[in-house]
């Protein structure tokens, strides 16, 4: 049959638009179950069951459960990545600079919610799409910081030394997003103790006095 009848019957075909707001449901789903749950106990039948979505749509979208709790790890990583881009783009001074690093790192976390858990807790689990996620963006944000350094004056850095400075910077952000409430007294422990870090390892001559005291046991926030 031809023609508007035959036009009528069936469902309608899901527009474009209807497509990504399924996919971004079920990736916000993903991340929420994610982080409660850890890769091992999550499901496809969790991931629906939390955005509201069919099985068979979510099988148009996704393979499996690896499939889109690989897209939410990346798309995780992906944002500290830009927010550190955009923090840096309102710095002038290397001093900002390093604040921009230390504040973009600790929001992400912040904004991240739950999922930041399993983002620590399963860097070498074999099976979760995180480790190769945090490798990637790891690798993006030391290409940066190098050129950041060479911008700021500082020529030829052995990338050994800000590899370690990073993971400094993320065992500080680790110790609360993997374990402890995130609470703002909290990110200013860590925002203290990461800015004396950073600056202690790369600050000049001239900006030593910028440097801030030693973080003692008991400080105030």
């Amino acid at each position: 049959m031809t023609g508007a009848a035959g036009r009528g019957r069936g469902r309608p075909r899901a527009s474009a638009e209807d497509i990504e707001q399924a996919r971004a449901a079920l990736m916000d789903a993903a991340a929420r179950v994610h982080g409660r749950h850890g890769y091992d106990a999550t499901s496809v039948a969790l991931i629906i069951s939390e955005a509201g979505i069919s099985r068979p749509t979510f099988y148009k979208l996704f393979a499996n459960k690896h499939e889109v709790l690989k897209a939410v790890v990346w798309r995780a990583n992906e944002r500290l990545f830009v927010r550190t881009l955009e923090r840096l783009g309102g710095a002038n001074t290397p001093v900002e600079r390093l604040e921009a690093v230390a504040d973009a790192y600790l929001e992400w976390g912040r904004d991240t919610g739950p999922l930041v858990r399993v983002l620590y807790s399963e860097i070498h689990h074999p099976a979760s799409p995180v480790g190769e996620a945090r490798q990637w963006v790891i690798d993006r944000l030391l290409e940066l910081f190098l050129a950041q350094t060479r911008e700021a004056g500082i020529e030829d850095i052995d990338p050994l030394f800000l590899e370690v400075l990073v993971s400094a910077v993320e065992r500080a952000g680790a110790s609360l997003f993997e374990h402890e409430e995130i609470t703002d007294r909290a990110l200013a422990r860590r925002r203290r103790i990461i800015l004396r870090i950073l600056l202690a390892a790369l600050a000049r001559p001239e900006e030593y006095a910028l440097i801030p005291e030693l973080p003692r046991h008991g400080d105030p926030t």
